[in-house]
């Protein structure tokens, strides 16, 4: 083929005749040019139509006779034509296979002036005094017609992501505001002369709220895992403080149904490469697991112990178990053990699909078994073993906040009154100065005469919301060192974004 195209420095016009010597016989020629499936165009080094097929008239709507003999720049819209002779001199000069359209909008002309989009591809054929060109033409019309169809349903569907994310941050921080005073109210009522049924009514209201609660925090990690929003803060920890602080969370739960928890824990301390507050998570999530699908009474086992470089944590029940065909399904989001749709507290179906991708994140895995209903259930999570004997124990949960909330000066801001008006009564009970504004202007005012050396901030609330109050706090001379905590329901990554900008110290939810 080389030797061939060297020949065609000279830029003479090829007939059909001139193809014949070089390329098979003619009729083979023409049954290879009229079964291609796209338009076919052939001209000379001048640019001159010296043969098309029948898919070329029916794309352009012309007879053949009345293209032959002229530039193939008839071919389309009058501003390209200029543009394609260059393309077209260059090419003469380095005649290769060369797609054309990649990094521009090429478009066709028919016969009655209709334009539409195309895919040209240019490949020299040899012939005896040089070569001609030819132009595979496709149609794209409907290729692009398919690909601006799938634009506009992706960028619907990152639409309708979006707004169930929003929608789910507002139902989060919708809940969480009505919760916060009731967890308040119940603390105060505690802190009252003992009295039964005054208890009694603690524990009800204290257990079902703590459950919406954990609803609530569910649907948010499970939608922040599904997107890949979940970043953990890894840190070395030790497996039993994990464990015992899993067990402390999930304690109401066994006793009121009298079910009983044996613990097994290594005889040396076994540490983990993790976050503290996703591990703790896992626990109570299949602690909880456990407990639900285990009548009163039950029993139920925790494991863990250092196995050939790994941590293994087995939690064990004697409960309702699980039939073979559901044990593939049970991390899906939205699974429900056939059997526990009575129970009052069976759940949506979210912690265990949320235990799965948050011990994936960790680099290790989780594997459920059972023989069968009535035959309980075991779930089994692996996780790599820490090993830096240099490195230091996990910091206390102590902070700068634990040390402000006793003998203090506190301003706490909410436009819940509720919520407000009960975290400032828990707070004088604990020997705090107190002082409570409803939205952000009245937060300056107050701020500015009792000088608060903590202030507990909601961010969403009227006049100016809590970032505009931080960000003024923060250029007053006498705020240099109070403790700004944004304690609020807006716990998406950008509103933590936000809080950090506006010079929190801590951004809780």
């Amino acid at each position: 083929m080389a030797q061939l195209m060297s020949k065609g420095a000279g830029h003479r016009a090829c007939g059909p005749e001139t193809l014949r010597p070089m390329l098979r016989p003619e009729h083979e020629f023409n049954g290879f040019l009229e079964s291609a499936p796209d338009a076919v165009v052939i001209t000379d080094q001048d640019g001159r139509i010296i043969r098309v097929n029948a898919q070329t008239e029916k794309l352009f709507g012309y007879l053949r006779e009345e293209l032959l003999g002229h530039e193939v720049e008839m071919l389309m819209p009058e501003r390209f034509r200029g543009q394609h002779v260059v393309q077209r001199t260059n090419y003469i000069a380095s005649p290769i296979m060369r797609p054309l359209g990649a990094s521009q909008q090429l478009y066709g002309l028919s016969k009655d002036g209709h334009e539409f989009p195309l895919e040209i591809s240019l490949s020299p054929l040899p012939t005896e005094d040089g070569f001609v060109i030819a132009a595979t033409i496709r149609d794209t019309t409907e290729h692009r017609r398919m690909e601006e169809e799938l634009r506009q349903r992706t960028q619907e569907l990152e639409d309708a992501i979006r707004h169930k994310d929003e929608f789910l941050g507002m139902l989060a921080h919708e809940l969480r505001n009505p919760l916060a005073a009731i967890k308040n109210a119940i603390e105060v009522l505690r802190l009252g002369p003992p009295n039964a049924d005054q208890e009694w009514i603690c524990d009800v209201v204290s257990r079902q709220t703590e459950q919406v609660l954990h609803l609530v925090e569910d649907l948010m990690d499970v939608s922040r895992l599904a997107h890949g929003k979940v970043s953990l803060r890894k840190m070395p920890v030790e497996l039993s403080h994990l464990i015992s602080q899993a067990i402390e969370t999930v304690q109401p739960l066994l006793n009121t149904r009298m079910q009983q928890l044996a613990v097994s824990l290594p005889s040396r301390p076994v540490r983990l490469l993790a976050d503290p507050t996703r591990l703790i998570q896992v626990l109570t999530n299949l602690l909880h697991n456990a407990s639900k699908y285990t009548e009163d009474n039950g029993q139920i086992w925790l494991i863990a112990a250092e196995v050939e470089g790994e941590v293994v944590v087995r939690v064990r029940d004697n409960g309702i178990g699980i039939a073979a065909a559901m044990l593939p399904r049970v991390f899906d989001l939205f699974t429900q053990v056939p059997g526990a749709l009575d129970r009052s507290d069976g759940g949506i179906g979210l912690g265990l699909a949320m235990v799965d991708q948050l011990i994936k994140l960790h680099g290790g895995s989780v594997k459920v078994f059972s023989d069968g209903p009535g035959w309980g259930s075991e779930f089994v999570v692996r996780l790599p073993l820490f090993i830096d004997p240099a490195s230091a124990p996990p910091p206390s949960s102590a902070g700068p906040i634990a040390k402000a909330l006793s003998k203090s000066r506190i301003l706490v801001v909410d436009d819940n009154k509720d919520s407000a008006d009960s975290l400032g009564i828990l707070l004088r009970i604990k020997s705090n100065e107190v002082r409570t504004a409803y939205d952000g202007g009245e937060a300056l005012e107050v701020a500015d005469t009792f000088r608060p050396e903590l202030m507990l901030l909601d961010i969403g609330l009227p006049t100016l919301n809590g970032y505009d109050v931080a960000r003024h706090i923060r250029q007053q001379p006498w705020a240099r060192d109070v403790i700004l905590v944004a304690l609020t329901g807006w716990g998406q990554p950008e509103d933590r974004r936000l809080s950090q900008e506006a010079e929190f110290n801590f951004h809780l939810v």
